[in-house]
Formats: C-alpha cells, structure tokens, sequence
C-alpha cells in the first residue's frame, strides 16, 4: 500500500489535488471530514470537548457551533492545542481503522492540512505532498469559496505552519499558482513519480 499525505496552507488547493488524485486511483481521506464527524453529538471527540470548553460553544439545536469554537481556540494557544490534544489521537484511530480495511495494493491519499516536523501523522505515510500558492490568490479563492473576512483568513494564517516548516517535512512540493490544467499535469507527474519510484 502506497499511502501519502498532502498538505499546506489554507487555501492553497488541497481539496482540487485531492479530487484529481481520486482521479488517479487513489483511495482518499480528508481529515476535516474526520475532525467534523468526531465533533457530532455523541461521539466521543463532541464529548470531550464540551466538557473541556463547556456548554456554551454549543449552538440552540445541541450542536458543537464551529464558529464560536474558532474564536475560542484561535485567541488562545493554550486553547488551540488542547482542542488538538483531544481531536488529533481520535482521527488518527479513524485514519489506522480505515487504512486496515483497504487493500494492501491501495493507493491512499490523506488530507492533513497542518503537518509540521516531529507530527504523529508523518509515520503513517510513505510521501507528504505540499500544495501552496501566492498569498493573494489564496486569499482571493478563500474570500470567494468560504466568505471568510480578511482578519478570520489572518487568524487561521498565523495559527498553521510556516511555509517554511512545511517545506522541511514535503519530498514535492506543487505551486498551484496557474490553471486546472497545470495542476493537473504537476500531480500526474508526482503519480508517475510515486509509481515507479515504489
């Protein structure tokens, strides 16, 4: 099984890549969708963070409320990684029970939005991927596909890693600063890569 991880900053493209590795025959993972899922009333992520934070980051229908969380954590370092504290050991189990159920031929791609050296995510992977782009085509694409306001885009900004840091853990990094079509080209020539290469 060939699993690799793709990362980078907000707004870099992660989530086009990982369509066009879909594509490419690549089983994928998102790990929002992960972090989202343990957040739903009654599993055990929604537990442990309601009684950690308590019952006012709940919305009226009983639901954790991501807004009021984000504002939480992002005012606070402690705050941040504590909610990391209680989220990433629980996807994590997710991400090992659904590798154990694919094929040992699979070719897995996982998105891991802010991978940094020394990270328990790294040793479940062969290759990690990095997507990045210009600062203002990110904050375009975010400002238009999410409406984040400019001061939450520089908020999530400050709280990911470096560009620098995330270079330091990629075997390839793509700069998704052109079209469609060049990215998907870049990410064909990373398969082939893999490919041969493993």
């Amino acid at each position: 099984m060939l699993k690799i991880a793709v990362t980078g900053p907000v707004g870099a493209g992660k989530s086009t890549v990982m369509a066009l590795l879909a594509d490419s025959g690549f089983e994928v993972l998102i790990a929002d969708d992960l972090v989202a899922q343990q957040r739903v009333p009654g599993e055990a992520g929604f537990q442990a963070i309601v009684e950690k934070f308590g019952s006012e980051i709940l919305d009226s229908g009983g639901h954790i409320d991501t807004a009021k969380l984000r504002a939480l954590v992002m005012g606070s370092e402690t705050a941040l990684r504590t909610l990391e504290g209680i989220i990433h050991p629980l996807v994590r189990g997710d991400i090992l029970t659904a590798i154990a159920q694919l094929d040992k031929d699979a070719l897995l791609a996982i998105e891991l939005p802010l991978l940094k050296s020394g990270d328990p995510y790294l040793e479940m992977v062969d290759s990690v991927l990095l997507v990045r782009s210009d600062d203002n085509l990110v904050d375009e694409r975010v400002l238009l596909e999410r409406g984040l306001t400019p001061d939450t885009i520089n908020q999530i900004r400050s709280a990911q890693p470096s560009i620098q840091d995330f270079e330091a853990i990629a075997d390839k990094v793509i700069t998704n600063d052109s079209t469609v079509d060049d990215l998907r080209a870049a990410v064909v020539d990373y398969v082939n890569y893999l490919t041969i290469s493993s």
